[in-house]
């Protein structure tokens, strides 16, 4: 049959992923087009692919970096940069990506993982607002290889001054604290930061954790902040009634038993047993109760006799 308009929508994301692939495989020129062909009523979608040429990364280079040497961080981009967790533009999700490296394909998704292998590193010693970007120029070796270049904003170096908690009303401070790994006056390392986050949600008492900073007493101190939302607790209702009959102990009954009211009702086992106790004590005073109107219906002997 003839293709529809969802089928036709659905082929041109394909299209794209299909380039999205490619591109990360090193083909920056690839094209993809999309045809239909029509045979004995059916409708077929074709896809033609041009790969084009594969570009190779010739060299890395890097701009900007005074705090950390150029050679260290060339060592790290080729040690560290496995497997880094990007957002692909295209598929719109997480992916693991490595980042680029010298004689290797070049690709999109390599060089955001590249630029992430450097914020870290940058943030773990304290340059929370560091920036880096990258780009790419036409190699010299030959027509498709290129020269990586880095350009690295650093910004100033951060310690933290306090550690402030904002949004709690019924967990206590000393209970978040314990999964905060930083403190006043260590250096304010953005992995522990998020580490820290991470695990105050893995806790499920928080239906979501912020950090940010704001200025703190010196130029190079800042207030680290969470702010958490925390999660609303369930709420319970008592219900029961009492009733306590004057005689004996094993008459004294008292049926009253709190229960959790979420939409459904839960009775617990104490009310069970008060209703099987309630049930037998009804069951014998109306027993007694017939007994004796069964007496009372009988003639005396006074009567029997005058009878």
């Amino acid at each position: 049959g003839g293709c529809n308009g969802m089928e036709l929508m659905q082929a041109g994301e394909d299209v794209e992923k299909i380039k999205d692939l490619l591109r990360n495989q090193g083909f920056l020129d690839a094209v993809v087009t999309l045809q239909t062909e029509e045979k004995s009523g059916e409708y077929n979608l074709i896809y033609q692919i041009e790969e084009g040429q594969r570009y190779w990364v010739e060299k890395i280079t890097l701009e900007g970096c005074h705090f950390f040497k150029e050679g260290s961080l060339l060592k790290e981009l080729r040690e560290n940069s496995r497997k880094k967790e990007i957002f692909d533009q295209t598929n719109l999700k997480m992916v693991q990506v490595d980042g680029l490296l010298r004689g290797r394909p070049y690709s999109p998704n390599g060089l955001q993982a590249s630029i992430e292998t450097l914020q870290d590193l940058y943030g773990k010693r304290g340059f929370r607002e560091a920036r880096v970007s990258g780009r790419f120029f036409e190699g010299q070796a030959s027509k498709n290889s290129l020269r990586v270049h880095f350009e690295i904003q650093e910004g100033e170096k951060y310690y933290i001054d306090k550690v402030a908690l904002r949004g709690n009303h019924k967990i206590p401070d000393s209970e978040i604290r314990s999964k905060i790994l930083l403190a006043p006056e260590d250096v304010l390392d953005v992995s522990k930061e998020r580490a820290s986050r991470t695990a105050l949600l893995a806790t499920g008492l928080f239906q979501d954790v912020k950090t940010f900073t704001e200025e703190g007493s010196q130029y190079n101190r800042q207030l680290l902040v969470f702010d958490v939302v925390e999660k609303a607790q369930e709420l319970s209702f008592g219900m029961g009634a009492g009733y306590v009959w004057k005689g004996s102990p094993e008459r004294s009954l008292v049926v009253a038993a709190p229960f959790p009211v979420l939409f459904t009702f839960n009775f617990s086992a104490g009310w069970g047993m008060a209703w099987i106790q309630t049930k037998k004590f009804v069951r014998k005073r109306f027993e007694k109760n017939q007994q004796r109107q069964g007496s009372s219906n009988q003639p005396s002997r006074i009567e029997k006799q005058h009878e």
